[in-house]
Parts: structure tokens; C-alpha cells; sequence
């Protein structure tokens, strides 16, 4: 018969502690394992009002941020907003966003970064709009006579990149 531990289900013993003037077993909750693992979810909420010059508005959004540090960052974000002004009509905007983003070491000096989203908006006037897009980095540190690092960043908005021309393009960062 295996020895039941002093730690509850899903609970591992790291050392010892001291409660209330006596040693006790320091149960910490086991590290997730498996394509999960290192992953968190954040969910939001978002409520907010106030007066700008003479416009009086009102936000209301969700969110969910979920991150891993295997597979990048997500979020995902939903809004109301509406906007009064005396002896005007309301503006009521609804919009929805989702947006990705991952970095990727190289080398020790050198860094890919890839930010993606896509978006939609739309309010009571029959104004509507849609966003897509990305931005990739380029990152590579050096020092050289006092002066240190090198950015270069290339938007991609309306631009189709793939990882062979990106790589031959930005190419003599990477060495």
C-alpha cells in the first residue's frame, strides 16, 4: 500500500514551514504539465464613465488574455461605448478585437517578434470598420564604440511576408 503524503490531491510537499510556532509541511500546488503547461488565462472586465469637455461617456468591455510561454499571447476583447452630448443624438460604438503576439529568441543577441490582430467596429450611424494587420520585428543587440543595440521594424499592413523573403530581407541582422 503507497504512503499517502501530507499534502492534498494535486498539492506537492516543497520543504517545510513554520505555522503558528510549529514546523508544518509547505504544500504547493504541482507545476501543469503537457501543452498546457506555463499557461494562463486572465479574464477582465471593464466599466468606466465620465464627462470629456461636453461629451459624457460610458465604457463597458470584456476581455480574456490567455498566455503561454510555448505558444505566444492571445486577447481577445469586446466594448460598448456610448458617447451623449446635449442637443446632439447618442453615438453608440461596438467593437471586438483579437490580437496575438510571440517572440522568438534566435541567439543570445538576437530576437523575432510577430504581432497580429484583426478587429471590427461599427456604431448607430451606419459607420463601419474593419482592421487587420501585423507588425514583425527585428531585433539585434551589439555594442560597438559606446553605442548599443539596432531596431528595425517592418509593418506589414498590406504587404505579403513570408518567412523566406523576411529572412533575405533582414538576413544580415541575424548573423
Amino acid at each position: 500500500m503507497a504512503k499517502k503524503g501530507p499534502c492534498w490531491k494535486g498539492y506537492e510537499m516543497i520543504g517545510m514551514k513554520t505555522k503558528n510556532g510549529r514546523s508544518v509541511p509547505n504544500c504547493v500546488k504541482k507545476a501543469k504539465t503537457g501543452l498546457l503547461a506555463n499557461t494562463s488565462v486572465s479574464p477582465s472586465v471593464t466599466a468606466e464613465s465620465g464627462v470629456d469637455g461636453k461629451i459624457t461617456y460610458e465604457n463597458k468591455g470584456v476581455g480574456l488574455g490567455i498566455s503561454n510561454k510555448k505558444f505566444g499571447n492571445i486577447n481577445i476583447s469586446k466594448s460598448d461605448r456610448k458617447e451623449s452630448m446635449e442637443g446632439f443624438k447618442d453615438l453608440e460604438t461596438k467593437s471586438k478585437n483579437i490580437n496575438y503576439n510571440k517572440t522568438f529568441k534566435i541567439n543570445d543577441s538576437s530576437s523575432f517578434n510577430i504581432n497580429l490582430n484583426k478587429g471590427q467596429s461599427s456604431n448607430n450611424f451606419g459607420n463601419k470598420n474593419k482592421t487587420k494587420g501585423g507588425t514583425l520585428t527585428f531585433t539585434k543587440t551589439f555594442s560597438s564604440g559606446g553605442y548599443n543595440g539596432k531596431f528595425i521594424k517592418h509593418d506589414s499592413a498590406g504587404i505579403e511576408l513570408s518567412n523566406k523573403n523576411s529572412i533575405d530581407y533582414y538576413g544580415d541582422l541575424l548573423k
